[in-house]
């Protein structure tokens, strides 16, 4: 007798429940109905979806940032910010990105909502409300670590080649300390490197980076200090360092290449009189005629 491919699951998937059911009942484990979920296609655990395809953020969650107001106190912004940080896992460059905001809410900071704070506002509702999905990750197959660093803050993108496609399987990131902004390229490369490189600690990986600098990692000369600690750490890992050119580098730091280009299209926005009607008015001015 043939059956289907569904069908074949089906019965796998019952008989996994039944063993599981009898294994709780030999440990004298008790279940409540109530709060089981039994073949489902997908199950809300804690506050995210899990499907096969993966990870999502909770639509019921992500629809409140959608429709949110741009805040007009800190008090507003701390709600928004606040919602937002419970699936920062699911957006890339999120400490990039809420930089500017962050920064509004600080305890000596007046209120001045900028053209940067809109950008990172909108960006946010943007990636928060795309509903992005994170692959469950193989542990027999190596990952890809992609890294970037700015002068503001450090991000990276673990992911697999799964069924021929490069799945993501998480983000991370986080701001720079006010000390961890003076350091160099190579310096801050390396602080990326180390801060994300615990991922992929379970089996080998290849870190991808735009910093051709780092194909040197195991042959630094001398190194003292912090390199060198940071150096000891390293060898623990099993990886490779593929350089990977800036613009091919899309994965951990698109957002920060386009940000002058969208910064300035907001504040273009925020003008008053358009081109022509500025010109007008600068020839109408005495002072600007008599220079």
């Amino acid at each position: 007798m043939l059956f289907s491919l569904e069908r074949i699951l089906t019965t796998i998937s019952i008989a996994y429940n039944r063993f599981l059911i009898d294994y709780c009942s030999l440990i004298n484990l008790r279940i409540k109905h109530a709060k089981c979920e039994l073949l489902q296609k997908k199950v809300h655990s804690l506050e995210n979806v899990v499907s096969e395809k993966g990870v999502s953020t909770d639509p019921a969650k992500t629809e409140k940032d959608r429709g949110w107001p741009v805040p007009t106190s800190q008090n507003q912004l701390r709600q928004f910010v606040g919602l937002a940080s419970y699936c920062r896992w699911f957006v890339q460059d999120f400490a990039t990105i809420s930089q500017p905001l962050h920064r509004l809410m600080g305890k000596r900071s007046q209120f001045v909502w900028t053209p940067d704070c809109q950008m990172a506002f909108h960006t946010l509702q943007s990636k928060l409300t795309s509903r992005p999905i994170l692959a469950f990750p193989d542990f027999t197959s190596p990952f890809i670590l992609d890294t970037n660093a700015s002068v503001c803050g450090i991000g990276a993108v673990l992911s697999q080649n799964q069924e021929g496609h490069k799945q993501v399987v998480a983000y991370a990131s986080r701001a720079l300390s006010k000390l961890e902004r003076n350091y160099g390229v190579t310096r801050r490369k390396l602080l990326n490197v180390i801060t994300f490189v615990s991922f992929s600690s379970v089996c080998t990986f290849t870190i991808c980076t735009d910093h051709n600098s780092l194909n040197w990692l195991n042959s630094f000369k001398e190194a003292e200090g912090q390199v060198a600690s940071w150096l000891e750490k390293f060898a623990e890992f099993y990886f490779k360092i593929e350089h990977c050119p800036g613009l091919k580098c899309s994965n951990p730091d698109s957002l920060l290449r386009v940000l002058p280009a969208f910064t300035a299209q907001i504040a273009s926005n925020h003008l008053q009189f358009s081109v022509s009607e500025l010109s007008e008015r600068q020839l109408q001015d005495n002072t600007i005629v008599q220079c």
